[in-house]
């Protein structure tokens, strides 16, 4: 189950523009300054949706916190992926779990999701991303029986 207080998007096309920084999907407001990293674990959960497509493009995601929405002018960088090719991103991949990061100044009001592409467009692909305090890590195994 995911919460849709804690979500930045589900089903949510990638940026198409060339190489560069985007905001994408929703903010998700805090209300006020908060450590939401302190206590019980938080993940930042990032997954594929529909299989991206790109010539040569690389992509990332960052997580900002800002005390505005959607400008992000001032906007802290609190967590960045690991840079995916085309192959990484098929349908259904878990692409990121991690804790959020704790520790830090209060988290600002908003926190915002960043597409970063690299060398080239994205030319299709959607994702899915939310925090939660599970991260969906279950495997079917077969139980050796014949």
């Amino acid at each position: 189950m995911i919460d849709t207080l804690t979500t930045f998007g589900l089903g949510t096309a990638l940026n198409t523009g060339g190489a560069g920084s985007y905001i994408v999907g929703d903010a998700i407001d805090l209300s006020v300054a908060r450590d939401v990293g302190a206590g019980q674990p938080l993940y930042l959960v990032i997954s594929v949706s529909v299989t991206c497509a790109s010539a040569t493009g690389t992509l990332q995601f960052a997580l900002l916190t800002d005390a505005q929405d959607p400008a992000l002018i001032s906007a802290e960088q609190l967590m960045l992926t690991p840079e995916f090719v085309a192959a990484d991103l098929t349908a259904g991949t878990l692409l990121f779990a991690a804790s959020l990061p704790s520790g830090h100044p209060a988290y600002e009001r908003y926190i915002q999701l960043m597409q970063i592409t690299g060398t080239a467009a994205w030319t299709a692909g959607n994702f899915n991303a939310y925090l939660t305090d599970a991260v969906p890590n279950w495997v079917s195994y077969a139980d050796g029986q014949n």
